[in-house]
């Protein structure tokens, strides 16, 4: 008989982290620029079968000048063939799935040198930190204090200092 989990720690403690795939990291130039400013989407799948859930989150973004575009996925797998319960998958994929696939999304849409300072890094942290925050009470960025660039856009977002390298934005 297979064990259905509905609690965050036991869904944490039966699967772990088998894959990442990148199944899209692309980028082209906008020519002639376009005259809408940044813009910035964000999506979220998730695939939950027998011993295996998967999360997959889309972003992409878009400047005068280029659309980036990163697809991310992570793939959790239970030797012990446990599944998900339906209610905790979205606590799942919103506090470990986001959380493995980020940094690879970070990179996949990146802002090149001519494009600093016109609130892509922005938009992104922002989109990231609603998508977030619409399940969790809380949030906590930490910034390396040579990082000051960053520290800058999770200020903007409404994130608030606490001691020197964490930011916190929650009630």
């Amino acid at each position: 008989m297979t064990t259905v989990l509905s609690d965050l720690a036991e869904i944490a403690s039966a699967y772990r982290l088998v894959e990442v795939i990148a199944y899209e990291h692309s980028g082209r130039r906008e020519s002639p620029a376009l005259e809408a400013e940044s813009e910035q989407e964000m999506s979220a799948l998730v695939r939950r079968e027998a011993g295996v859930l998967e999360t997959r989150f889309r972003m992409t973004v878009r400047t005068r000048d280029a659309e980036m575009r990163s697809d991310v996925g992570a793939v959790f797998s239970s030797s012990e063939g446990h599944e998900v319960a339906a209610e905790a998958v979205g606590e799942f994929i919103n506090q470990v799935g986001i959380m493995v696939v980020y940094p690879y999304l970070r990179e996949g849409v990146f802002t090149s040198a001519e494009s600093r300072h016109k609130g892509v890094a922005t938009l992104c942290v922002g989109q990231i930190s609603r998508f977030l925050l619409s399940s969790l009470p809380r949030l906590t960025v930490r910034v390396d204090d040579s990082n000051s660039a960053f520290a800058n856009i999770v200020r903007k977002v409404g994130y608030v200092g606490g001691r020197a390298q964490r930011f916190v934005w929650g009630e």
